[in-house]
């Protein structure tokens, strides 16, 4: 048999390991369609579905081409030195390579399924934290959450078929030295020609890329032709983009914004300086400086969603002892956190970055101008930094110092310090933190700024034996939306009221305090919790908001209404404008008391998702802009008319974006 005809029939093989590669990678995007539409709904979007699975085919052949690389070179290099044997061994290779290939690709398809159900997204830049988080509460998450034990009996019944399947497509190991293929030499080439062709995944002038999986205007739809492969790789370009200056400056070119200045020209409307990051510096009033210095204590809570918390009812308790100090305290509900994981929204708000993250990075050591801290330690407050987690998390040991903190306190300094405080997998309960800052508070000498991070309100969502929680009854209507079993989903509840319930009694003490007097209290959360129900582009509002809650003492209280949208960038200077008078600091948002302001040039975004939206309607800004108008509280479908007052949004988001990521 001629070398060419030998290719050919190896190459056979591996074809055949291409066509099960799309049997597997096709029922895996038919089981993730089934997580995120009901047949009934399915028929609705038939055609549009059709033509996603066109192009998720696409994808599919992109990523087992990219995989059956290897098996092709050795194929190539037997095509240059003819031999039996080696034409034997490389069977053997190719045939368990195949395997372990089409198994590796299940489990990421599997994978990503239940990913999604917990990020609503494929796998992306945020599955890097659960290697980079507490591994041992990870893996109790998952244990707890995910039906583990039936995916791994799948797994294995997987990996049995693509054993038997395998072994099947490779049992002519040796092939007839006598048949020969006519014009072997031509089809070879025709075979390269076309496996080349599959990796590109496109005849056009660019390979197939992330922008290609858009096949309708619905998001959801939108989401079937990725495969679990392909976002890994989607996911660690974003990643070794994310701390990418260089990354940030193309991005900025590609939405319009030919250099610095002119993006940040465009979110202040006025010329920027010589020095473009001169222009993010105020200067608070002075006409309070007669005023003692407040103490400043911020809450950023672990998973305080704004979408759950429309769920309250009496029955269905989610406030706890919070609830009595809504109505007479600031609760903005149209509100958005900056990031979507607990790091990227911790780092937004102490220094005003986009770009995350920067406690893991090479950039962990600098000390930036940014920070919401440096302000208040100028005044002369002591600064501290708490969180109810381990020291260590996320590297915020070696971060966090920098950032003009002059104590940085972890659960081991809570437990230290409350009697009889207990723990669960990622820190100390929140009601022992919430305890600590007040014992802090009670025993300063002078004007405190505290920042903390609670985290009790995450899965596997344990909460201490000696907590009675208020009624957590799901209705029909919660039943009927949820995305996970009801146990998992009143678990989830009842952790998101406790620690509301712990807030509210952190203000109990001390609004019943000297401490009502002089300490403004501010709380978010971190972002939203995913776990419970699907959310689709009308629904963008619901998919990424937190709450913001403020206690604002009578003498610090400012006499004009606060504005109807905000944001995480909106907290600080909203807070500094309240209690330091004269300081300059650091502003890339908005007080939510300035008068200056319009509420058209007020915008609410989160920087991560880049998505953003006020009074005016919603936008996602980027390479590719979605505008969203308002009907009754909710968003309409995509328009492709929107009004200049949202066109100006649009602007103003990609603007501030770019001009704040420039500058780390």
């Amino acid at each position: 048999m001629n070398r060419f005809s030998l290719f050919l029939a190896n190459i056979k093989k591996l074809a055949g390991v291409y066509v099960a590669g799309l049997v597997l990678l096709f029922a895996i995007r038919l089981f993730f369609m089934t997580r995120i539409f009901s047949w009934q709904e399915a028929g609705q979007f038939k055609s549009e579905i059709i033509s996603a699975f066109v192009v998720g085919w696409r994808f599919d052949t992109m990523v087992l081409m990219y995989g059956l690389a290897i098996p092709l070179l050795l194929c190539l290099i037997a095509l240059l030195f003819h031999s039996e044997k080696y034409h034997i061994l490389i069977n053997i290779f190719n045939m368990q390579y195949s395997k372990f290939m089409l198994f590796v690709f299940t489990f990421i398809g599997i994978v990503d399924v239940y990913y999604f159900n917990y990020f609503q997204s494929h796998i992306n830049v945020l599955a890097f934290g659960l290697f980079e988080d507490d591994t041992a509460a990870v893996l109790k998450s998952v244990w707890t959450d995910y039906p583990v034990v039936k995916v791994l009996i799948a797994l294995l019944i997987a990996s049995f078929l693509i054993h038997r399947t395998v072994r099947r497509i490779f049992r002519n190991m040796h092939t007839d030295s006598s048949k020969k293929i006519p014009l072997a030499p031509l089809w070879s080439v025709i075979a390269l020609g076309a496996f080349f062709l599959g990796m590109r995944g496109s005849v056009g002038t660019f390979p197939l890329q992330i922008d290609d999986s858009t096949v309708c205007d619905n998001s959801n739809v939108n989401l079937l032709p990725i495969n679990g492969v392909f976002a890994i790789k989607e996911a660690f370009l974003m990643r070794s983009r994310q701390m990418s200056i260089d990354g940030n400056i193309a991005f900025l070119k590609n939405i319009g914004f030919g250099n610095v200045q002119s993006a940040v020209t465009t979110y202040f409307g006025k010329p920027a300086t010589a020095d473009p990051f001169e222009i993010y510096f105020d200067t608070t009033a002075t006409d309070t400086a007669t005023r003692p210095l407040p103490n400043v204590v911020f809450f950023l809570m672990e998973s305080m969603s704004n979408n759950n918390l429309y769920y309250h009812s009496p029955t269905l308790n989610l406030y706890g002892a919070l609830e009595k100090h809504l109505g007479k305290d600031i609760f903005l509900r149209n509100f958005l956190s900056s990031g979507n994981g607990t790091i990227n929204s911790l780092e937004g708000i102490m220094v005003n970055t986009p770009i995350t993250s920067l406690a893991q990075s090479e950039y962990n050591g600098i000390a930036y101008s940014s920070s919401v801290a440096l302000p208040f330690l100028n005044a002369g407050y002591e600064t501290t930094f708490i969180t109810g987690g381990k020291f260590g998390w996320r590297n915020i040991n070696e971060f966090i110092p920098h950032q003009y903190f002059q104590h940085v306190e972890s659960k081991d300094n809570v437990m230290k310090e409350i009697p009889g405080a207990t723990e669960c997998e990622w820190g100390v309960y929140d009601q022992y933190l919430f305890d600590y800052v007040f014992k802090k508070l009670k025993e300063a000498k002078r004007p405190q700024m505290i920042f903390v991070l609670t985290t009790t309100n995450h899965t596997p969502f344990h909460l201490p034996d000696n907590y009675k929680p208020y009624p957590i009854k799901l209705t029909a209507e919660i039943r009927s939306k949820l995305l996970t079993d009801e146990t998992m989903a009143v678990k989830n509840l009842t952790n998101l009221q406790y620690s509301n319930d712990c807030l509210g009694h952190f203000m109990d003490e001390i609004k019943a305090s000297p401490l009502g007097n002089n300490t403004l209290v501010a709380a978010t959360g971190d972002h939203n919790n995913l776990m419970l129900f699907d959310f689709s582009d009308k629904q963008l509002f619901f998919h990424r908001s937190v709450p913001f809650y403020c206690y604002i003492p009578d003498a610090y209280k400012p006499h004009v209404p606060l504005h109807e949208w905000g944001s995480h960038k909106d907290i600080f200077p909203t807070l500094i404008n309240l209690s330091l008078p004269g300081s300059r600091y650091f502003n890339s948002g908005d007080n939510l008391f300035d008068t200056t302001s319009t509420p058209s040039n007020i915008f609410a975004t989160d920087w991560m998702s880049m998505e953003a939206m006020n009074s005016s309607g919603a936008v996602k800004f980027g390479t590719e802009e979605k505008y969203f108008e308002w009907k009754e509280n909710h968003l309409l479908a995509p328009t492709t008319t929107p009004s200049e007052d949202l066109k100006k949004t649009d602007d103003a988001c990609k603007s501030a974006l770019c001009g704040n990521g420039l500058f780390y």
